[in-house]
């Protein structure tokens, strides 16, 4: 959809005549080349739920996803040190919640990029690589 930085969109979706009018602008986004998905017991525990309390088993996805936002919120990011890897970071880390690795993709879209991320806690930062594409943000 998207075809350039801070292009303007709107899409319709829905079904039987019952559609809502969403609206964004395109942004540069790095996304990772592969996402490895970590399971919690929580999740695992959800997972095996009846699915017959529809209404709570929404509740529960609602409050894993709620979960996982702020959890992904207080990981760290640094851009890559000299050598081009993670092992001493040139500045500071900083929030995904206080900033975003997609500010990295100074080349634009097509271009690869890579960054030092961190878990809350943990000394030691993984180098996560992946291609900045242009992505549709909606607006509120």
């Amino acid at each position: 959809m998207c075809r350039s930085e801070n292009q303007k969109l709107c899409y319709c979706s829905g079904k039987d005549g019952n559609f809502t009018e969403n609206c964004g602008a395109c942004k540069t986004t790095l996304i990772p080349e592969r996402s490895a998905p970590t399971t919690t017991s929580t999740e695992q525990e959800g997972n095996s739920e009846d699915s017959s309390g529809k209404g709570g088993n929404i509740l529960m996805k609602m409050l894993r996803r709620l979960q996982k936002k702020r959890k992904m919120g207080k990981k760290e990011w640094t851009p890559l040190d000299a050598n081009g890897g993670c092992k001493a970071p040139e500045s500071d880390p900083v929030t995904f919640a206080d900033s975003h690795p997609s500010r990295e993709c100074k080349g634009g879209p097509g271009s690869k990029q890579c960054v030092c991320v961190r878990n809350p806690g943990e000394e030691q930062f993984n180098k996560i690589c992946g291609l900045c594409k242009l992505v549709l943000q909606k607006s509120n």
